[in-house]
């Protein structure tokens, strides 16, 4: 949660999102062959679409999951 938290804030600041709600999810996935039952938390941004290419670079800035690799995997 602080590390959503930070995320959120970092945004609402930096003027790339008028508000983000944050969401508990109880997530099931596969990740490198093994499966996964976890607590995460979801954000849901609101902002201009003219604002997401700086917004995506600030959460790749900020967020500690390697989200590339997440992408590749799924």
């Amino acid at each position: 949660m602080q590390e959503a938290e930070a995320i959120a804030n970092a945004l609402v600041e930096a003027k790339l999102a008028a508000c983000v709600s944050l969401l508990p999810i109880h997530s099931i996935y596969t990740w490198q062959g093994e499966l996964h039952k976890e607590q995460e938390w979801q954000l849901l941004i609101k902002t201009d679409l003219a604002q997401f290419p700086a917004m995506e670079a600030k959460i790749k800035e900020l967020h500690s999951f390697d989200i590339l690799t997440a992408l590749k995997v799924r």
